[in-house]
């Protein structure tokens, strides 16, 4: 006598997919809020590391700053890399960056940004614009060793805006004061003045504010790094210019030192002046 084995209805498969599509309806949000946490834990752990590259780099070199750049060309992850204060990526052979390198922000992308973007007023066009996202390439002049960079230094290297930029370029002796290397000393408020941060390059304050990018919590908090080695995640739109600057006009005014001085009197700080 054959056995009569029982199946499912047709009702009872569409309430076991109704179940399951319900469950994942409520672990994707919690999935996706873990992931953007890890992202962001794993973001700040790579800027703390510079900070704590920059602490050697000045006790290496008579307390001075790491420097932005270099006659060169060199970048100041160039200079850190080579000198053996951070590990040097593992680009493949075909160019694609490493994204397990401490210089690759885990909420950034994996493109890389085209050349010559240094005076170009409009790139990017905002703090959300995916293009703050994308990496920036720098190979060391000594060991053709390639970098693909997502983070920016609070630096400036224009001899009319560099005043009270906290990080400088390395330049000859026939450059003004101005110029001139910074050095640790000279930051008063360690734990307020930033160094690093989520964003495009160097801060470059008279080109383009949007180059601090609004990487994490969906595109409403930016990490910031600060002299004294801790980093921190800090709401966007609380931050010089807010969540867009319209153009050069707009950045002049968010950075200029009497506006940060008024309205961002606290932590956190972008030029040396604010400190006093």
């Amino acid at each position: 006598m054959l056995r009569r084995t029982r199946a499912f209805t047709l009702v009872e498969l569409l309430v076991v997919i109704g179940i399951i599509a319900l469950l994942i309806s409520i672990l994707l949000p919690a999935l996706s809020k873990a992931r953007e946490q890890a992202n962001t834990a794993k973001c700040l752990s790579n800027m703390r590391q510079f900070g704590q590259a920059v602490q050697m780099y000045a006790g290496d070199n008579r307390g001075f700053i790491l420097p932005c750049g270099m006659p060169s060309g060199d970048w100041w992850c160039n200079i850190a890399v080579d000198a053996g204060y951070l590990t040097a990526p593992k680009v493949a052979a075909n160019g694609t960056p490493d994204s397990s390198s401490v210089f690759y922000c885990p909420s950034g992308n994996l493109e890389i940004f085209p050349p010559n973007l240094t005076n170009d007023d409009l790139i990017p066009s905002s703090r959300t614009d995916q293009r703050n996202c994308m990496a920036t390439v720098h190979t060391s002049s000594k060991t053709g060793q390639i970098i693909h960079l997502w983070y920016g230094m609070n630096a400036n290297t224009s001899a009319s805006a560099v005043k009270g930029s906290p990080c400088r370029r390395w330049e000859d002796a026939t450059k003004a004061a101005s110029q001139k290397l910074t050095t640790l000393s000279m930051v008063k408020k360690s734990s307020e003045m930033i160094i690093f941060y989520d964003g495009l390059i160097y801060h470059h304050t008279e080109v383009n504010g949007n180059r601090v990018s609004a990487r994490h919590r969906k595109n409403t908090v930016t990490n910031l790094a600060f002299f004294d080695g801790h980093a921190e995640s800090f709401p966007t739109a609380e931050l010089p210019g807010g969540m867009q600057l319209a153009d050069k006009t707009a950045t002049l005014a968010a950075f200029n030192i009497t506006n940060l001085k008024a309205n961002f009197a606290n932590k956190p700080m972008w030029l040396l002046d604010q400190q006093y």
